[in-house]
């Protein structure tokens, strides 16, 4: 369960990252909503981007997690996004996945104590969760990849890896 101490240090941290967040035109902002992909998208970025600086076996990637890679990853609604992202010529890439998929991937990290299977399977489809109902969070950036699409790529976890 989310403390209200808990809440409010997310909150405190949103408020701080909008007004002290300065994005540069060549930065690529990752913002997944939790659990929906970040590491796999921090890898295939790291990758993309990183392409013709490293060859396949001096990889960093094969010594390092993909979180501790150069890339700045938030998991804020796009309603919340620091207006310095948006005024910028950076690119976000963002990921979603199956919902049913998200939940599972979430109540794992969960200790067995913090919530029963129910209460946190009504929590999630009441849309309580730090960073608010899942159908909100992605909407927003889908309708954001919609109007700017050079500038925010939208992607769906179960599609990676298929022909296009």
């Amino acid at each position: 369960m989310v403390s209200t101490s808990g809440i409010s240090v997310s909150v405190n941290g949103v408020i701080s990252f909008r007004k002290h967040f300065q994005a540069e035109d060549s930065d690529i902002i990752l913002a997944p909503y939790p659990k929906s992909g970040t590491t796999w998208i921090k890898a295939l970025t790291f990758t993309i981007v990183n392409r013709s600086r490293y060859a396949i076996e001096d990889s960093p990637l094969l010594t390092a997690s993909p979180h501790q890679l150069d890339f700045f990853s938030t998991h804020v609604p796009y309603a919340s996004v620091p207006s310095s992202i948006l005024e910028s010529n950076c690119r976000i890439v963002y990921i979603c996945t199956n919902p049913l998929g998200q939940f599972i991937a979430r109540r794992n990290n969960l200790e067995p104590s913090q919530l029963e299977l129910d209460e946190a399977f009504e929590r999630t489809c009441n849309g309580i969760h730090v960073f608010g109902p899942i159908w909100e969070h992605v909407l927003g950036y889908w309708k954001a990849s919609i109007e700017q699409p050079g500038k925010i790529l939208f992607l769906k976890y179960e599609n990676l890896g298929k022909p296009l």
